[in-house]
């Protein structure tokens, strides 16, 4: 056999023949006594993942980047070497794992370094390919929801909300700051954030202003979060003017919204509100519903069975995209409960969802959240297929690059990777309007990989990972512990995508 081919093997007259993987190596073993092991190679057990259906047995190569059907025999033999560390393989099994071995399966390539590929050319990247920047222009909220992290005032780990706000003078550097480094893009990206950015109406008109008046030779794109409590007319006439793509926060049925999303003033719900303004907002430009999205952040809590039904029959509304999210937790004191029959419906939910992606009709109102669980998993098999082995420098795949995709400036200048981290962590300042990119503190948090660098090297998961800086810092720092908690989470997210993309896989063979 070829060298590159993963398990040497010699072959003897035998009627029966068994393989003894030890970790060190392969024995070929008969009768429980070793016959033949000149072969034999030292081994670790393949950078895989194996994966079980309730008919047929696959693994995920790592390397390979690809999923494969087995037979159950080697499923089994792999499955016991994992376990045990030694196992044994009839002859069948065997002959199947080594035309895999010839087709590249089974490598046993590992990372040897973790840093990411671009680290060499983040200054460049920062320099000149800015992309998107996400303007903080208040600190201020008009609601305080339950979950919001904002709200919590006891929470050490995240800002409050405040009087702070940004100055037009703050916001126009950050445009000029903007164009300097997107010298490359003939596309850009401003964002509006808060608190509730409408309370800054007036500073948005300004901004977009002036963005329009510097920014000549560049496609602008505005998007805006919001709770949509303070729209009115001359607000919807402005945002659509100017193409904005609006985002608004709307948590399912009137009972489940209520529940969390309330006025700060007098503590009443916000539903009745926000639907109203959508209405007006569809009523006055019906064919912008394509440009409009809903943000439902999911209360695992809550067992909402109208969430997935609330805009089906109705003919202003049914248009509006609608994306989901549990509540992140990640910075609350009080961490997330999930209902069991939240956890059921939504499985339940989910498998209705494939029925329907496959084109047979279930009959029953799927939820937005199952939906978007199926876009997932079908961009993360349109991701799989051949790819070459890993190499020897390389960082898993959650990072993004600071700075160039999600640029947050606060309402003082500063600069965050994105509006997701913690504001209160100061390794999550990569530089300010005043002094410009930090690129080391950049670079650290491009490499916050290497917090868990063992881990990483070693983990089947090293492709699919999506844990970031944001779940790699506790407490002002990196923090080991912290982010292989996440690791956790994430192996077993990852695990059930690619359950999902079996299911289709053998569903659409029905």
């Amino acid at each position: 056999m070829k060298d590159e081919k993963k398990f040497h093997v010699l072959f003897v007259p035998l009627k029966q023949v068994k393989v003894c993987m030890n970790g060190k190596g392969m024995d070929i073993i008969m009768d429980e006594k070793i016959v033949a092991n000149e072969t034999a190679t030292k081994k670790e057990f393949p950078l895989i993942k194996l994966l079980k259906s309730p008919h047929k047995h696959y693994f995920y190569d790592t390397n390979k980047n690809q999923i494969q059907e087995i037979s159950g025999g080697l499923y089994r033999a792999l499955r016991n070497w994992k376990i045990t560390g030694q196992s044994t393989i009839d002859r069948a099994s065997l002959e199947e794992m080594q035309e895999l071995s010839a087709e590249g399966f089974f490598a046993n390539n590992r990372v040897k370094e973790i840093i990411h590929p671009l680290t060499p050319f983040l200054q460049e990247y920062q320099q000149r390919k800015v992309r998107d920047i996400t303007l903080q222009v208040t600190q201020q909220c008009n609601l305080r929801c339950a979950y919001c992290i904002y709200s919590q005032e006891k929470s050490e780990r995240q800002r409050n909300h405040s009087d702070a706000r940004m100055s037009y003078e703050m916001a126009q550097k950050a445009i000029d700051f903007l164009i300097e480094h997107s010298v490359d893009n003939e596309e850009v990206y401003i964002g509006f954030y808060g608190g509730e950015p409408l309370l800054e109406f007036e500073l948005i008109r300004q901004v977009v202003g002036y963005a329009e008046e510097v920014c000549r030779g560049k496609k602008i794109v505005y998007a805006i979060t919001t709770n949509a409590t303070l729209i009115t007319d001359a607000i919807i006439d402005f945002l659509v003017e100017h193409k904005f793509q609006i985002i608004i926060s709307l948590d399912g049925s009137e009972k489940t919204h209520d529940k969390n999303r309330r006025f700060a003033a007098n503590g009443q719900g916000t539903y009745k509100t926000v639907i109203k303004n959508l209405r007006i907002l569809v009523g006055r430009y019906p064919e912008y519903q394509h440009n409009l999205s809903i943000n439902m952040v999911i209360d695992p809590q809550e067992k909402d069975d109208d969430a997935g039904r609330m805009f089906s029959a109705d003919d202003e509304l049914k248009k509006v995209s609608i994306s989901t999210s549990v509540i992140d937790d990640i910075f609350s004191q009080e961490k997330n409960k999930y209902n069991e029959d939240f956890i059921a419906d939504r499985n339940y939910d989910l498998f209705l969802t494939f029925l329907e992606y496959l084109g047979i009709s279930s009959g029953k109102e799927i939820s937005p959240d199952s939906k978007n669980i199926l876009i997932e998993s079908v961009k993360k098999m349109q991701m799989l297929g051949p790819s070459e082995r890993l190499p020897e420098q390389s960082a898993p795949s959650g990072q993004c690059l600071p700075g160039i995709t999600r640029l947050l400036v606060t309402t003082d200048g500063t600069f965050y990777p994105c509006e997701r981290v913690s504001e209160r962590s100061a390794i999550m300042q990569i530089g300010s309007l005043a002094t410009g990119f930090d690129h080391e503190k950049s670079g650290r948090l491009l490499n916050c990989a290497t917090i868990t660098a063992k881990m990483c090297k070693g983990c089947w998961a090293f492709r699919l990972c999506d844990v970031c800086a944001k779940y790699s810092e506790y407490n002002g720092k990196f923090d080991e512990e912290t982010r292989a908690r996440r690791c956790k989470y994430t192996q077993q997210a990852c695990k059930d995508k690619l359950l999902d993309i079996i299911m289709l896989d053998e569903m659409s063979g029905v």
